[in-house]
């Protein structure tokens, strides 16, 4: 219900729309570029072409992550019974993981996160399956086979799937190396039946991975400029970079935030006790294989993070959807704790206290949360894209900068796109028709700069041959200053006079308080 309710009334965020944009591209060649453009695998696109083809609702775009995040939480229940001695314990885990308010805007974000922790879920839900040895060798063969393609479908939505491969070859590497029965029963049978074992937990998820890095992955490995704060600076200490990020991630899921250096050390301290106490206390009904691979798994993923940030990766500490592939691992860990101090309590009485104080404070973040939580309707730039529609007269064309783009695609999604043509002169702009629900049509030009300097000639100059290449007369600039917020300074005479000489005349000149929108026509007997 919290998914819906902010699935059918939350604005979409920008990179949500521009998702939406990508996914849509009415030609298979301009998806691939647009694809490339981005720092994501290609499943989710795909997936959302099929999804954004059958309407324009925001529930629509965002079923892709509701419908998945809410199996998560049937999938993280099912893993915690596998784990828990304690049917409540595994409810417990399932209610604390579907009402983070984390987990929560996770899943309603048009993006492939959710659907990425889904996948990721289901083949851990198998990796214990295999850890477990309960079934017979067929089905085992069936979960390590499952295991490979949940896993290989992760990495094709999110990259960082690839962490959770690696913590779970880990885990299997270091209970080989201290588990003389897990050498002897895992490692022996993986041995005698690599021919059916190799080609799932290795060769599909590194085949997909080194074609993704051959395609597409190799052209990001570059920091990205709006998540450049969480990688390391060479200016500041390295351990206080690995302990502020690394309680900023703790923070994002715990019910009760970290709020010292000091608290985080003690928090390391109990996860190196709960290892120990998983590692020396197995029970009889799960090996120490199982008990200690949520713990593993989370301290692998963390030691994989820190490694990245530290020589510039990928971000620790960053956004929420970033660093979410530790998340279901944190609570799978504190959970199945509390599922073992639960057995050495003797008195039902005091178990009933400690699992319903459990489910209160579940419910009492979630209902805390909840209510903090800005909920917002309005869509991304509507007070702009009003002044722009109502202060501008009609033209032929409406020209935009890349990240304007987005911008006005926000509010004219549900029309209809169709590329015509990239234009010869600017190379670097396209020639799109867009027609309304009306009936109306218009062009859009597209020039592919991340975001226009109007006290710039070049801007002017460009403009004008973009007209002239697409046989338009008139255009309406709509823009939105994004990290240079001086270009917003630039007065109406400088721009007139600018237009002027690149053969151009600009009226209205209409400001807002993030752009500029004004309308330019042709002086057609000039150069």
């Amino acid at each position: 219900m919290p998914r819906l309710i902010l699935g059918t009334s939350q604005f979409v965020h920008y990179d949500g729309y521009w998702h939406v944009f990508t996914a849509t591209q009415d030609r298979w060649e301009l998806f691939i570029s647009e694809w490339q453009r981005d720092a994501h695998p290609p499943l989710y696109y795909l997936l959302l072409r099929v999804v954004a083809s059958l309407g324009h609702s925001h529930l629509l775009y965002r079923s892709l992550s509701i419908i998945p995040g809410v199996g998560s939480v049937y999938v993280i229940g099912r893993i915690a019974r596998n784990l828990c001695r304690n049917n409540t314990v595994a409810l417990l885990t399932a209610a604390g993981y579907g009402f983070s308010i984390t987990m929560i805007d996770i899943t309603c974000d048009v993006r492939g996160y959710a659907l990425a922790l889904f996948l990721v879920l289901l083949a851990f839900y198998y990796f214990l399956d295999f850890l477990l040895g309960r079934c017979q060798q067929k089905q085992v063969k069936r979960s390590i086979a499952l295991f490979g393609i949940f896993t290989s479908l992760g990495i094709a939505v999110e990259y960082y799937t690839m962490f959770f491969w690696i913590a779970c070859l880990g885990v299997m590497l270091l209970n080989a190396l201290w588990d003389p029965e897990f050498r002897k029963t895992k490692v022996g049978w993986l041995v005698r039946e690599w021919f059916n074992v190799v080609p799932f937990i290795f060769g599909m998820p590194l085949c997909v991975l080194l074609y993704l890095y051959e395609a597409h992955l190799q052209l990001h490995l570059r920091p990205e400029k709006h998540v450049i704060q969480f990688y390391w600076d060479p200016n500041r200490s390295v351990t206080q970079f690995i302990l502020q990020s690394l309680c900023d991630d703790l923070n994002y899921i715990l019910p009760i935030a970290i709020p010292s250096t000091i608290a985080l050390l003690m928090s390391l301290l109990s996860i190196v006790a709960l290892i120990c106490f998983f590692a020396f206390g197995q029970e009889r009904e799960v090996t120490r294989a199982v008990s200690t691979a949520p713990i593993l798994v989370l301290v692998l993923l963390l030691l994989e993070l820190i490694v990245l940030g530290v020589t510039g990766h990928y971000p620790f500490g960053g956004e929420a959807r970033q660093q979410s592939i530790i998340f279901p691992f944190v609570l799978l860990s504190g959970f199945q704790a509390l599922d073992r101090c639960i057995t050495f309590l003797r008195l039902p009485l005091i178990k009933n206290v400690v699992l319903i104080s459990t489910a209160a404070l579940v419910i009492v973040s979630f209902s805390y949360w909840w209510r903090r939580f800005p909920k917002i309707s309005q869509e991304l730039f509507t007070p702009e894209y009003n002044v722009f529609t109502s202060g501008l007269h009609p033209a032929q064309a409406v020209y935009v900068d890349q990240f304007s783009l987005i911008a006005y695609y926000i509010h004219t999604h549900a029309w209809r796109w169709q590329f015509q043509k990239h234009l010869l002169e600017p190379r670097r702009v396209d020639s799109y028709k867009i027609s309304t629900p009306s009936g109306e049509h218009l062009i859009l030009l597209r020039n592919k700069k991340w975001n226009f300097d109007l006290r710039s000639p070049v801007f002017y100059t460009d403009l004008a041959s973009a007209l002239r290449s697409a046989r338009v007369s008139s255009a309406n600039l709509f823009y939105l200053a994004n990290e240079d917020r001086a270009a917003l300074t630039v007065t109406r005479e400088t721009i007139c006079l600018l237009a002027d000489q690149a053969g151009l005349t600009a009226e209205p000149v209409l400001r807002g308080d993030d752009g500029l929108f004004i309308g330019f026509r042709v002086k057609w007997g000039s150069k």
